[in-house]
């Protein structure tokens, strides 16, 4: 969570007072927080006194918003339903839909498993993506059914990430449950994992400890246009007010306000069988191949990697209008590391990395 006001920590402070904490659990909730110079602080559970001496406990659990990170909880859904019998994933996905109806532009059609793993073939260019009027903010069934991507490839082809699929996934859900994403997530995700600091970035709503959201005027890239006078691109830049966006039309690819105790929450679910099944998890982690059989970087809307140190690691990053948010997770280590920062396209070079270290090679 990125905060303003907060005095840096050296990462040798950050590695003694790790040190100290009490606890054998190998599965750590990590806070990231950044101050607008850059400087971070890290804490886990146990060392929550570092933060309230700094910040106030109060101020320590800012929101900040989590584009993308959404895409976490459509995979997480679509599968309930799958493990339900309610859904299966390698059926025509126009027989899920009743309102949107894909073109059978290819003999083969798009399904869940191309929308989760990002095989779909759809063109890639953003619709409905930043809402910043009325006019804007329609429903995404409208968005889709305006706006439909094409497809210009056959599914399985060629991986790449697509909010598209997401949100036709999450469309699927609501087609088939009767309730929004958002309610859904909500009974059948958020509150059983007790992330109760995660909420819809309604903008028109009071949202308590909801942060102020900045860019840097010479950060490049940029959600938005920025005149020429506010930089040239070559430094950081003057620190600003991000411009107004609002997601609530599109939860399933964004639209939400969370905290890194939350995504650590999220993230530490997915290391063990519980609210799904062990052979769904093996399933969300497993690299997905394409038609010609070349392996992609993607398992069900996970990204499946190795750390410097050839280690196996999951992952998730999401970027809004003045917010940068990043999950990763150990699954042999047991170790989840989940950072923000109220600041659009936050560097974290591989900060992500360093935290993880301090937990595994102590």
């Amino acid at each position: 969570a990125a905060l303003r006001g907060l005095g840096p920590l050296p990462l040798n402070e950050i590695t003694n007072r790790l040190g100290q904490a009490e606890g054998s659990h190998r599965t750590r909730m990590l806070h990231v927080l950044r101050n607008m110079n850059s400087a971070a602080v890290v804490a886990a559970p146990a060392l929550t006194g570092i933060i309230e001496a700094k910040l106030g406990s109060d101020e320590a659990a800012a929101a900040v918003a989590a584009l993308s990170m959404m895409g976490h909880r459509a995979a997480p859904a679509v599968m309930q339903l799958v493990e339900q019998g309610r859904l299966d994933l390698d059926t025509d996905i126009n027989e899920y839909m009743t309102d949107v109806e894909l073109p059978t532009t290819y003999d083969e059609p798009v399904t869940l498993s191309h929308l989760l793993t990002h095989t779909p073939g759809f063109e890639d260019h953003i619709i409905g993506l930043f809402g910043t009027d009325e006019e804007s903010l329609r429903p995404y069934a409208q968005i889709l059914q305006e706006e439909l991507p094409l497809r210009v490839r056959p599914p399985g082809e060629v991986a790449s990430y697509s909010n598209h699929g997401t949100g036709m996934a999450a469309y699927i859900v609501e087609e088939i449950t009767g309730m929004s994403f958002e309610a859904y997530i909500q009974a059948n995700i958020l509150d059983p994992l007790g992330m109760i600091s995660t909420v819809g970035d309604h903008s028109d709503s009071l949202i308590a400890y909801r942060t102020g959201y900045y860019e840097r005027s010479g950060q490049l890239p940029s959600f938005f246009q920025k005149p020429a006078s506010w930089g040239d691109g070559t430094g950081l830049g003057e620190l600003l007010n991000a411009p107004f966006a609002d997601n609530s039309n599109k939860w399933p690819g964004g639209g939400i306000l969370t905290t890194p105790e939350d995504l650590a929450r999220f993230g530490s679910a997915h290391l063990k069988p519980g609210y799904l099944r062990a052979e769904t998890l093996d399933l969300l982690f497993t690299a997905q191949r394409t038609s010609s059989g070349e392996e992609t970087p993607y398992g069900m809307n996970w990204f499946i990697d190795r750390d410097p140190k050839g280690r196996l690691i999951y992952h998730h990053a999401g970027g809004s209008v003045g917010g940068s948010s990043f999950v990763l997770l150990y699954p042999s280590e047991g170790v989840v590391v989940a950072l923000q920062c109220n600041l659009t396209g936050a560097g974290y070079g591989d900060l992500y990395f360093q935290i993880g270290n301090l937990f595994i090679e102590k």
